[in-house]
């Protein structure tokens, strides 16, 4: 998969292992508010567990289906704020 950027900061972190496999993964970390990375909670789930993996995994489709491909800057162009398109 390539590098994507959406154009808000989401509640939550996501990476998803080996989905449809059977033996799939959601690794989620909650994002903080004025908290360093290592101060927030964080969760794994199992593709095999309760009805929160189906959650998460639809959060994880809604984020990447809004995100879009990470373009390289150009020398010397600046990189648009969050919310503003290039």
């Amino acid at each position: 998969m390539s590098p994507v950027v959406i154009a808000m900061i989401p509640p939550v972190g996501m990476i998803m292992i080996d989905r449809g496999s059977g033996k799939g993964r959601i690794l989620v970390e909650i994002n903080g508010i004025g908290a360093a990375g290592a101060e927030c909670p964080g969760f794994e789930m199992h593709e095999h567990s309760d009805g929160w993996y189906g959650f998460f995994a639809m959060q994880f489709d809604t984020i990447w289906a809004r995100a879009q491909p990470l373009q390289p800057a150009a020398t010397g162009a600046r990189s648009p704020k969050i919310g503003q398109t290039p």
